[in-house]
């Protein structure tokens, strides 16, 4: 599926017309982590490499893959849903020939590669000589997007409900961070917080606006619908349920509970945009019968 993956971006990055944001670099790193951590496990799990592996491989797919696509594609895209910066609309500038750019047009290039080399930097370490410290220089690199790109530390400007979900689940993924990280004796559970938190309710946030904006929805239908809410809600009930269920005497049971708020969410999200993907595509399909036959 990665490597699916890879020549999706690959084919379309040599075929650009247009040179894609600095913060790009991250994509390509979740590609060689994602790539390196499911050959490792593989490997493991064929018992052709010992199984001491097996950690490294878990710590660069599941904690590198998805955190790499969200900073990457995130600095631009989650800025321009919160209302720091304009959409990423085609109306991008052209390609940038290195050979005359400006001091100042690679400037902007300079910080988005400290961080990509810090948050490579804090794997290495993790893996191979102090996993609090990895994990710190991994959550510091992500608040420095946060902060920087993102600004978290301010309310968003633009209006509606589904700015404001998307600022809390940002927030949630990085006290998930931080909380894993100085925390390490938490282990697992505390990487639910990012995984459910974080990652889960991202990604169905994002898919939502993007469900409403290609299918040519009334922005009305996202300033006024509560779907966003009792998504997030679960999803965030559930992450700390989830955390939460070590202390409790029923430990298994709380895996349960926190495992069905996520199942609930994500049949509410469903619920109310699945038949909007499915009445797209009936529509795509009919114009195109229709330009056929004309």
């Amino acid at each position: 599926m990665l490597l699916f993956l890879f020549l999706f971006f690959y084919r379309r990055f040599m075929a650009k017309s247009f040179s894609p944001p600095p913060h790009f670099l991250f994509i390509p790193i979740g590609l060689f982590l994602g790539v390196s951590g499911a050959t490792l496990e593989s490997l493991v799990q064929m018992n052709l490499i010992d199984s001491k592996f097996l950690n490294a491989a878990k710590v660069l797919l599941y904690h590198g893959t998805m955190l790499s696509f969200l900073l990457g594609i995130g600095a631009k895209l989650i800025s321009a849903l919160l209302g720091w910066t304009e959409p990423p609309y085609r109306h991008i500038k052209p390609v940038i020939n290195f050979n005359s750019t400006p001091v100042l047009e690679l400037q902007k290039w300079i910080v988005p590669i400290a961080q990509a080399l810090l948050f490579l930097v804090g794997f290495g370490i993790e893996i191979c000589l102090n996993v609090p410290v990895g994990r710190v220089l991994r959550a510091f690199c992500a608040t420095w997007i946060a902060i920087q790109n993102w600004r978290l530390h301010r309310l968003p400007q633009a209006p509606g409900k589904l700015p404001f979900w998307i600022w809390l689940s940002a927030w949630m993924l990085l006290i998930g961070l931080w909380v894993h990280a100085l925390f390490p004796s938490l282990g697992v559970h505390a990487a639910h917080l990012i995984f459910m938190g974080g990652f889960g309710s991202m990604t169905l946030l994002v898919a939502s606006r993007v469900t409403l904006a290609h299918g040519g929805y009334s922005p009305e239908l996202e300033s006024k619908s509560y779907i966003f809410c009792i998504t997030c809600l679960l999803l965030f009930l559930g992450a700390l349920t989830r955390f939460a269920s070590q202390w409790t005497p029923s430990y298994f049971q709380h895996l349960t509970y926190a495992a069905v708020l996520w199942v609930m969410a994500v049949v509410a999200w469903g619920i109310f945009f699945l038949p909007k993907m499915i009445f797209d595509v009936s529509i795509l399909f009919t114009s195109s019968n229709v330009m056929k036959k004309g």
